[in-house]
Formats: structure tokens, sequence, C-alpha cells
């Protein structure tokens, strides 16, 4: 491996490192489309849900991430293909040319729990601004933003 023969595969009798190579361009499509839905929606969710606090909005936001958080390994990726896929027949459920067509429901998945997680991160941010020693930072003299 250090010499970068990876071996030849078993199921398909050909040299592994092209069948990395041929799924290199896929993969990084997923991770920057689903990078760049995390860095729209999760601040967005987390400022809403800091600034509506202990309103019915926020206790939605909170029970709808927990309830995806805890359930997105199996049960939230079969339910988004029978819905989308299967039902609504919007998202394809296999490979296609479409681009679009097969980078949503993968997006979507892999980025369930990470806006989850974010989108607690940012209200604790904005719920920690409102706290007593920022307060007393502020009285000495440092800046808002600092």
């Amino acid at each position: 491996m250090l010499k970068g023969n990876f071996g030849t595969s078993y199921t398909q009798k050909t040299p592994v490192i092209d069948l990395v190579a041929e799924a290199f361009v896929p993969t990084f499509q997923l991770g920057i489309f689903s990078f760049i839905i995390l860095i729209i929606v999760a601040p967005f969710l987390g400022i809403l849900s800091a600034i509506k606090q202990n309103t019915v909005s926020d206790y939605i936001i909170q029970l709808f991430f927990v309830y995806l958080c805890i359930n997105s390994d199996i049960l939230v990726r079969y339910i988004l293909i029978i819905f989308f896929s299967v039902s609504l027949r919007i998202f394809a459920c296999f490979r296609t040319r479409r681009l679009e067509k097969n980078l949503v429901l993968p997006c979507i998945t892999l980025v369930i729990p990470l806006i989850a997680q974010t989108t607690f991160y940012t209200k604790n941010i904005l719920e920690e601004m409102e706290s007593s020693h920022v307060e007393n930072a502020i009285i000495r003299g440092v800046s808002k933003r600092m």
C-alpha cells in the first residue's frame, strides 16, 4: 500500500486504485454539496432557535433535530427514500445521468446529523452572549465583537 499498489479487486478483477479514482469525483461532489447545505441551513436554524427562545418554533426545531440526530442512521434514510423516491418519484433511487437527482438524497441524509449538531452549537453560542461574564467584559471596555 505504501508503494501505491492497492492490489486487485476480488469482485471486479480490476486494480483497486482505478476504482478509488473513479469514485473520487462523485465523493468529492457529495462532500462539497453537503457542506454547502450545512453552512447555509444550520446557522440560520441556530440563530432562529436562539432568537425565538422558549417559543413554539424553538421547541419544534429542537424536537425535530433531536429526533433526526437519534434516528438518522437507518430509519430517516429509509423514510426519505420511500417518501421522495418511491411515493413522490422526485429523486432517483438508482444512479442517473442527472447530477441533482443523484446527489440530493445522499446530501440530505449525510448532512442531517451535522445540521442538528451545528444548530445546537450556534444556539448555545448565542445564548452564551447574554451571560453575565460577557456583560461584565463589555462593561470593562471589551468590544462586543471581541
